[in-house]
């Protein structure tokens, strides 16, 4: 028995005995614990059915009292408060925790329904970094949770290897590599640093071009700016006009990235700026290169892009490992497109009434097709023939759904992203698709950091693998200090334990709809809103059941009476919200309401253990009650974090 079954029992009685549905009668708990555990407004239910007040109130006690689960009913102004029998309760509710151990907050709501959650598809030429990582975090949380829940759930990468960006690094990687420029660092953080210089030098000769325009001069060259040439534009051209305005602004930042990244990294940037005295045009030779992977017909440039994709594909997916966090699938965009799908779902929507060719590119009138709701038209195919990331996400969504065979698909993707996962969805509908409303967009809110601003334009990042050497580093600092001995396996594990479970759990206790701000050091704290702070509880829980290892608890032999404190009670009715707390989370689709629950109930049982005796208590049968009560908690704080993905230590 949990909370919501104790609800809907007493619900169950009281609705049958007013003879009216069950929806009708409003449960609610009170705010103040002297009117009991459940109260009923009985002004307003009265008048809801069209009773009389004395009637229902005579009704409602009368049914509420025949309950063995309820000790004592009362009046207050307009409520009528139930009081449980504690006794009882406790006892179902313990022994229900205890039998059902790991399984204790699961449910087969899913029914072995096949759902698919893509998350993470950070692109494949950078490090993933810490608001990545949130991604990741809430994805790999979301699909335990739909697990619990009886759902067959498949956990998709999308691996994003088609489009300019992948061909701004691609470019950048094949100059590089026939110059035998080789990485010094991890390769994912050196391939971040390509893409950003090439990026920029792409950006520069586009500003150059309109401002020399201004000029009326031609540049000495096209793709950096040098501090002389950089005073001289600034000093010749004034900024009254607002185009030019504009385009000044834009060569100040240009110029700043320009220095940064020039400093920070010196050999990629002077390789790429000495090789780039080739190539007349590298905006035209990007674009060559990104029609070219998407049409397969260049085995140079497609083995390229596939050789940086794989190697910045693995040092991704070891960084997620040290997060615990594995996938089902890696999903390539370019075999989608490759395969001819994309192509197909482009011809069937040249079918209805609603694509059209405007200016060389192919336009899918999306307001046209519901006039009910402002959404701009979406291009599908540019004028040069290749495709949009949208155009590829309808294919791969469709493909998800009819190839795979996914009932409902949830994408954990930022809500910039919110105007193109409509777009994905109107035009399902337009294709007829009836699974339209079973795509499910997990959007999430950014993650700021003290005092830095990340960018990948600057190739500026905290990568995730940074935040877990320093957390496993403070962690062992901690444990060095410590006046207890471990052994050097056990350091490893707490720590990895620790620290990775302080990262994750700051990365998933706020709602997904919020903005963080992610500091380390509390994230770390063991005294504050932290996931160290309940693998604590956990630990110190497991720390009196060790001291106690010849008591053998069999909760069809504790005796529920001897638990009398309010702490206890109080501990009892938060551990069996439990249930309720994981469906809710998934309904609501919030993880962070299991982490908000696990807070309050790690709290709790800090209150319990410093006001309530355990061990010390000299009654035998209260101690073991106790106990009984202690290794509940250790259940479902244990079934909590893993829902989460964090491990619940023994010993910290």
């Amino acid at each position: 028995m949990d909370w919501s079954e104790v609800v809907e029992l007493i619900r169950r009685s009281i609705s049958r005995s007013l003879n009216v549905e069950k929806d009708k009668i409003v449960l609610i708990e009170p705010t103040r614990e002297e009117y009991g555990d459940i109260s009923i407004h009985l002004y307003k239910l009265s008048r809801d059915i069209g009773i009389r007040q004395d009637r229902a109130r005579e009704i409602i006690t009368s049914s509420a009292e025949r309950l063995d689960i309820v000790d004592k009913v009362e009046e207050e102004k307009y409520f009528i408060n139930l009081h449980l029998n504690r006794e009882l309760v406790s006892k179902h509710i313990i022994t229900e925790i205890l039998v059902r151990r790991d399984k204790y907050g699961h449910s087969d709501i899913g029914k072995g329904e096949l759902v698919i959650v893509e998350h993470t598809s950070t692109n494949p030429n950078a490090p993933i970094h810490i608001g990545n990582l949130r991604n990741s975090c809430i994805g790999d949380a979301f699909s335990r949770i739909l697990k619990a829940l009886g759902f067959r759930v498949r956990r998709h990468f999308y691996v994003d290897d088609c489009g300019l960006q992948m061909s701004i690094t691609g470019v950048g990687y094949d100059l590089l590599k026939k110059m035998r420029v080789h990485p010094h660092e991890e390769f994912d953080v050196w391939l971040g640093s390509i893409y950003a210089i090439v990026n920029l030098f792409v950006e520069i000769s586009d500003i150059k071009k309109n401002l020399y325009q201004y000029l009326q001069e031609i540049p000495k060259n096209k793709y950096e700016i040098t501090e002389e040439e950089y005073r001289y534009i600034k000093s010749r051209l004034r900024d009254e006009d607002p185009e030019l305005k504009s385009l000044l602004r834009e060569l100040s930042e240009c110029y700043s990235i320009q220095e940064d990244l020039k400093n920070r990294f010196p050999e990629v940037y002077k390789g790429i700026l000495r090789a780039l005295e080739n190539i007349s045009d590298l905006k035209q030779t990007v674009e060559k290169w990104n029609y070219a992977y998407e049409t397969k017909s260049d085995t140079h440039v497609v083995s390229t892009i596939r050789e940086i994709v794989d190697k910045c594909m693995k040092d991704i997916l070891d960084t997620l490992k040290m997060y615990d966090i594995e996938f089902d699938s890696l999903d390539y965009e370019s075999d989608l497109v490759w395969s001819g799908l994309v192509e197909k779902v482009i011809k069937d929507l040249g079918r209805t009434p609603y694509l059209s060719r405007q200016n060389g590119a192919l336009v899918l009138k999306l307001s046209e097709f519901n006039k009910s709701i402002e959404i701009p038209d979406l291009v599908l195919v540019r004028s040069d023939g290749t495709t949009i990331y949208t155009t590829r996400d309808i294919a791969y969504t469709i493909w998800k759904f009819e190839c795979i065979g996914a009932k409902r698909v949830y994408n954990v993707i930022g809500t910039e992203q919110n105007l193109p996962q409509r777009q994905i969805k109107l035009a399902l509908k337009i294709l007829g698709k009836p699974y339209a409303e079973n795509l499910v967009h997990l959007g999430y809110e950014l993650v700021h950091l003290k005092n830095f601003k990340m960018s990948s334009r600057r190739a500026r990042y905290i990568t995730a693998r940074e935040v877990y050497r320093e957390a496993i580093g403070r962690v062992l600092e901690r444990l060095a200090r410590s006046r207890r001995t471990y052994s050097e396996h056990e350091k490893q594990r707490i720590a990895k334990a620790v620290g990775v479970g302080a990262i994750k759990f700051a990365l998933l206790k706020t709602s997904r709809l919020k903005p963080i701000l992610f500091e380390l050091d509390r994230a770390l704290n063991l005294e504050e809103n932290s996931g160290p702070f309940i693998q604590y509880s956990y630990a110190r829980a497991t720390g009196i059941l060790r001291k106690a290892e010849s008591v053998d608890i069999n909760p069809y032999f504790v005796d529920y009476s001897k638990l009398t404190t309010d702490e206890e009670w109080r501990l009892i009715k938060l551990m069996s919200k439990f249930p309720s707390t994981v469906i809710n989370s998934y309904r609501d689709l919030r993880p962070s309401l299991i982490a908000e629950y696990l807070l309050s109930l790690a709290k709790m049982f800090t209150t319990f253990y410093e006001k309530v005796p355990v061990l010390s208590v000299a009654d035998e049968g209260t101690r073991k009650a106790r106990l009984a009560l202690v290794e509940a908690y250790r259940v479902v704080v244990s079934n909590g974090l893993h829902m989460l993905g964090i491990k619940a230590p023994e010993v910290m």
